[in-house]
C-alpha cells in the first residue's frame, strides 16, 4: 500500500512540473510577462499578498484577470506571492501556488513570507560573496545534452509539501 501511494505522490509531482514547464511556455508565448499583474502588485506592495486580492482590485484589467484565469487551466488555482525588494531598485518576487481553489491561511502566509525573505538573503549573501566563480558558458553540444538547453532556472520549492505548516 505504501508503495502504491509513493507511485501516486510521484506521479502527482511530475504532472505538476509538467504543467508548471507548460505554463511557463504558454505564459512567454501570449506576452503575459509585458501584463502579468503580479508583477505591477508587486513593485507596489512590500508584504505578501493573497493573488485573489489582485484578481478583485478594481484596478486589475479583464486583460490582467486573463492571466489568473489561464494559470488556472493549468493547475495554479489560487496562490500567494511575496515581493523582494532589494538594494539599488533590484526586485524579484517569489510565488507559491495550489492546485485546489481556496485561499492560503494567514498563518501559512507567515510562514512562506519568511522562508522567501531567507531564501533571497541566502542568495543575495551568496551572489555577493567573493569567492564565487563566474559559471563557464556550454559549448553549444553541452547546450544540446542540458534539458534547459543551457538556459540556468532555479526551481524552489519542487515536490514541497506546505501543508502541515
Amino acid at each position: 500500500m505504501t508503495e502504491l501511494i509513493s507511485r501516486s505522490q510521484s506521479a502527482k509531482k511530475r504532472w505538476a512540473v509538467r504543467r508548471a514547464h507548460e505554463w511557463q511556455k504558454r505564459y512567454f508565448e501570449m506576452g503575459y510577462d509585458r501584463i502579468d499583474p503580479i508583477i505591477k502588485a508587486s513593485r507596489a506592495r512590500a508584504g505578501a499578498f493573497r493573488w485573489s486580492e489582485v484578481y478583485n482590485d478594481v484596478s486589475t484589467t479583464e486583460d490582467e484577470r486573463r492571466v489568473f484565469d489561464e494559470a488556472a487551466t493549468f493547475g495554479l488555482r489560487s496562490g500567494i506571492s511575496v515581493p523582494l525588494h532589494g538594494p539599488g531598485g533590484s526586485f524579484a518576487i517569489m510565488s507559491f501556488a495550489q492546485a485546489r481553489d481556496g485561499e492560503f491561511q494567514n498563518r501559512r502566509i507567515t510562514y512562506l513570507q519568511l522562508a522567501a525573505l531567507h531564501f533571497h538573503l541566502r542568495v543575495t549573501k551568496f551572489a555577493n560573496s567573493s569567492g564565487i566563480e563566474e559559471t563557464p558558458d556550454l559549448s553549444p553540444r553541452q547546450k544540446g545534452m542540458h534539458p534547459m538547453g543551457g538556459e540556468r532556472e532555479i526551481v524552489v520549492g519542487n515536490g514541497a509539501d506546505f501543508r502541515n505548516i
